[in-house]
């Protein structure tokens, strides 16, 4: 038998390493972007731009049906059978079937979402370009979908890097070069998706000969067949639920900013003026959204091995520890960013969008709430009770209408935001709680670093000195990181999970 070069996977330590460096970069190439789109256009464009991406998150995940978001929790379950290419192969298939479908959809019904999307039925020519960009960014989320399943965390990073600097070029050329509206930004996203998924699936292609095709020795020989209905009737049920999920999480994000434009009782240009406003204070704050969703997607097949291994247990500590950590994270850079929000509004936005200034603390703090829910999210994914996540969701998205219904006619914009950051605690709660439903063992540390960030409502001081606390909270451990972390034990649970860090892909 000749010997292939093995797939190499990069460990969860090296993954998060990477994954944080290249993060950083990113986020600094979006943060720039997004300060000059907005410097650039005016609040109108910047608030159509903003329904355009929100339907493109929103439709990107409704147009694969859950498959891809699948692939992290099975993929385990198939390589050690032998199955990873048919796996991957069929995955592919489907979700790209599906999207085909789905971008006929767009184009016949173009009419309908010009009306639903903007209030007005003369942006169907907008809508045909909306079509084109889901489809280069299906191809794109689906590529990462792959290779965080295969814990190809480089690949991973490389990917996102590249369409977070490719979209910064390329928008930022068109702005200047041409005519700055919406219409600009949406083809610089396509390119850049575009670009990114080329470099993708160059980089498949060149290592699809190494992945791993032999079988665990303790598997029946029966174990090893896979036909179709074996394969959709195992992920079929979950995909269902992660496509549900992902609906009302999407759902979820725009529920506010659809009131602002249909029961705001503001014309159609105001409406969009109010959401450039809103957009302005969601830049910094969804950037930890998007932090979440990377690390949840580089946490899932690494956590699933435990799983699948039987370490359930090591599964729920690990988990508590992550999510107290990018709480923590995430308090730090929110306080920071609240420090210097007179200097980013006053000058890089150039005093255009006092409204959004007003509204960060909202926005920050909502955003962490949202960005531990997704990561949180991961346990009932494991413990296959995605239907709990949805369950969560869903009625997070019930209050958040019921609220705005009745905040935003008023206190206008503040009321939809109120209601927002009301509506994401109670989702966090809830997710949190099935959680512990599930088995997961959730401890005092975890809810005092979801709490914290209410204190951004009394100003960025305040914040300083609950960051102040937190950090001698963790120093000293024992509330909020158990004390073999903070004093690296050698017996410890400390020492225990960096040691299983070190160790998984290997």
């Amino acid at each position: 038998m000749t010997d292939r070069p093995r797939l190499k996977t990069d460990t969860l330590a090296a993954g998060m390493a990477m994954l944080a460096a290249l993060t950083v970069a990113q986020r600094l190439i979006g943060f720039v972007r997004s300060m000059l789109f907005c410097r650039w256009l005016d609040a109108g464009q910047l608030g159509q731009w903003d329904l355009a991406y929100g339907f493109l998150m929103l439709a990107a995940p409704l147009a694969v049906l859950g498959v891809p978001g699948s692939l992290g929790r099975y993929v385990e379950h198939y390589r050690r059978r032998g199955q990873i290419k048919p796996f991957l192969s069929r995955m592919s298939a489907a979700t790209l079937a599906a999207a085909g479908i789905a971008l006929a959809m767009i184009a016949v019904e173009r009419d309908w979402l010009s009306t639903l999307l903007f209030s007005r039925d003369d942006q169907t020519a907008f809508v045909l370009l909306l079509a084109v960009v889901l489809a280069a960014w299906i191809v794109h989320t689906l590529l990462v979908g792959i290779f965080n399943a295969l814990r190809m965390t480089r690949a991973v990073a490389v990917l996102q890097f590249c369409h977070s600097l490719g979209f910064a070029i390329i928008g930022l050329a068109l702005l200047a070069s041409f005519e700055r509206s919406a219409t600009g930004v949406v083809w610089s996203f396509a390119a850049a998706s575009a670009v990114s998924s080329a470099i993708g699936l160059a980089w498949l292609a060149g290592c699809w000969h190494s992945l791993p095709d032999d079988r665990a020795p303790e598997l029946e020989a029966s174990d090893a067949q896979l036909t179709l209905h074996a394969l959709w009737t195992r992920i079929a049920p979950f995909a269902l639920w992660v496509w549900i999920t992902n609906a009302l999480g999407n759902l979820f994000g725009l529920a506010d900013r659809w009131m602002i434009m249909h029961f705001s009782g503001l014309s159609e240009a105001d409406a969009l003026a109010q959401l450039g406003q809103y957009h302005s204070a969601r830049i910094m704050p969804l950037l930890f959204l998007g932090v979440a969703e990377m690390l949840a997607g580089q946490v899932t097949p690494h956590l699933a091995h435990d799983w699948e291994a039987g370490r359930r247990d090591e599964v729920s500590r690990r988990l508590n520890l992550i999510l107290k950590l990018f709480a923590l994270c995430l308090f730090a850079v929110g306080t920071a960013l609240l420090i210097a929000a007179p200097l980013l509004f006053h000058w890089a936005l150039a005093g255009k969008y006092a409204a959004g200034m007003a509204l960060l603390p909202w926005t920050l703090m909502y955003c962490i709430w949202g960005s531990l829910a997704v990561v949180a999210t991961n346990y009932l994914w494991w413990a296959e009770r995605a239907r709990l996540a949805s369950l969560a969701l869903a009625l997070g998205l019930l209050l958040n209408l019921a609220l705005g219904a009745w905040l935003l006619p008023r206190y206008g914009l503040s009321g939809a935001v109120w209601g927002t950051a009301a509506a994401n605690l109670f989702m966090l709660a809830a997710i949190y709680g099935a959680a512990c439903k599930s088995g997961m063992r959730c401890d005092p540390g975890v809810c005092l670093a979801a709490l914290a960030p209410l204190v951004f409502l009394g100003g960025a001081w305040f914040a300083l000195g609950m960051l102040a606390i937190l950090c001698v909270l963790s120093c000293r451990g024992g509330l909020l990181l158990s004390r073999a972390v903070s004093v690296g034990n050698e017996t410890g649970y400390g020492v225990t999970f960096w040691k299983r860090v070190r160790s998984d892909g290997k």
